[in-house]
């Protein structure tokens, strides 16, 4: 799990914005599911893509870009990306990539 500061440090690079609100509401329950203890447990309730679509409702399109980056960051073991590369274009892409190891409704 990436750290805020982290999620928000993509966003910038990428979308010019770092988007806390929305990174602490994708991970508002590893409070009650801490990962050490629970692993990922707290990825099933938004870090998928009907939390994409929540957040796009609460946020808008950016936003939803935001979150996207969040996933990605969180399964950066899984799917290469240099963030210094990335660019908008290639978000869908990666996160896509990234879904697949979310264990939660596709």
């Amino acid at each position: 799990m990436g750290k805020i500061f982290l999620h928000c440090e993509d966003c910038e690079k990428v979308l010019g914005k770092p988007f806390k609100k929305v990174h602490e509401w994708l991970d508002e329950f590893a409070k009650k599911y801490p990962p050490p203890l629970y692993l990922e447990t707290h990825r099933r309730f938004r870090h998928h893509d009907k939390g994409i679509q929540e957040v796009i409702k609460k946020w808008g399109y950016y936003a939803g870009q935001a979150a996207k980056l969040h996933i990605i960051r969180d399964n950066q073991f899984y799917v290469y990306f240099d963030i210094n590369k990335i660019r908008e274009d290639d978000i869908e892409e990666l996160y896509k990539k990234a879904l697949g190891f979310c264990d939660g409704p596709k």
